[in-house]
């Protein structure tokens, strides 16, 4: 009895370090909607972020807690901060991921120059 009991611990443990942080996995699109006067300036909408998408090529740590918090609203990502390689322009600085200056890549309602 005291085998099966440990080999059913072990298993288990086994599953929850392979799967990940159950929380974290799967939190799909993601609406980045801060810097609002700054965006109206640019002609640009809310950022939505692929999380998935990312979670396909990056592990959790290679982004958090380093690049970004995770908790709503704590990080101030503005591009700004992007530009000096901070938040999402430490991989999108057209080496690792498309550059910054690809505005409909992720903001939405992007005005055209004409």
């Amino acid at each position: 009895m005291k085998l099966i009991l440990i080999v059913f611990i072990a298993t288990v443990i086994a599953i929850i370090a392979q799967t990940g942080s159950p929380q974290a996995a799967g939190l799909g699109d993601i609406e980045i909607n801060n810097q609002a006067k700054s965006r109206k300036e640019a002609g640009v909408g809310p950022v939505i972020f692929p999380h998935t998408l990312h979670e396909k090529y990056d592990k959790c740590a290679t982004c958090h807690p380093k690049l970004f918090k995770k908790k709503k609203g704590a990080n101030m990502i503005n591009m700004g901060a992007n530009m000096q390689g901070e938040y999402c322009g430490a991989c999108h600085n057209g080496m690792k991921a498309y550059p910054m200056f690809h505005c409909d890549k992720c903001h939405t309602d992007v005005m055209q120059v004409k």
